[in-house]
């Protein structure tokens, strides 16, 4: 008989959180048994995640991807949706953290840091090597990883793409309709698939 092996609950969220900064699909490979039911290992994890998301869900849900997506320094991972930073430790933050890719940042730029699950304030500010916060003794209800909500006042989502005109990027492409002829997408001439 084959003994499955998984993945600490740990890990897994730390996974999804890697994953996420860097703007891809999580996919959670939970196998029912014949019977519909799920394996107790399984439901475990589930129910974990479920527990964190609750939490530090706003870290995750409808994020987007920031200019760096890691931080070695303070073992952080970062997400942001709308004018909102989330600098997530994925080590049990207990000494203050300076954010690297905030350097040259002014102190009117950041109008508030909280961590997600934590009624104490989080102490902070910003210095010439990037905003420093000190995290509280008590972190409140989160495990596994911890979720600094930095409100800024302006998007920090900026897209990589080089071009942000789509009309202009798709200049001199061809295109296909859905039977297989190709066009050029400056003419109107159509040449058959063969």
């Amino acid at each position: 008989m084959k003994i499955d092996k998984y993945k600490s609950i740990e890990s897994v969220i730390h996974e999804l959180i890697e994953v996420v900064s860097r703007n891809g699909n999580f996919l959670i490979n939970i196998g029912p048994k014949s019977d519909g039911t799920i394996i107790p290992q399984q439901v475990k994890r589930l129910q974990a995640m479920g527990r964190w998301l609750k939490i530090d869900g706003p870290a995750i849900y409808g994020s987007r991807y920031w200019k760096v997506y890691e931080q070695a320094n303070g073992h952080l991972a970062f997400t942001t949706n709308g004018n909102t930073l989330y600098a997530i430790a994925m080590k049990r933050p207990t000494s203050s953290i300076t954010i690297d890719a905030t350097a040259g940042w002014t102190a009117d730029e950041v109008t508030s840091v909280r961590l997600l699950g934590c009624q104490w304030e989080v102490a902070w500010s910003v210095t010439a090597a990037g905003l420093q916060i000190t995290p509280p003794e008590n972190l409140g209800s989160s495990k596994h990883a911890w979720s600094f909500e930095i409100e800024t006042a302006k998007p920090q989502h900026s897209p990589n793409a080089i071009n942000l005109d789509a009309a202009s990027a798709l200049k001199n492409t061809k295109k296909v309709d859905l039977e297989g002829n190709v066009a050029d997408r400056n003419t109107t001439k159509t040449k058959a698939k063969k």
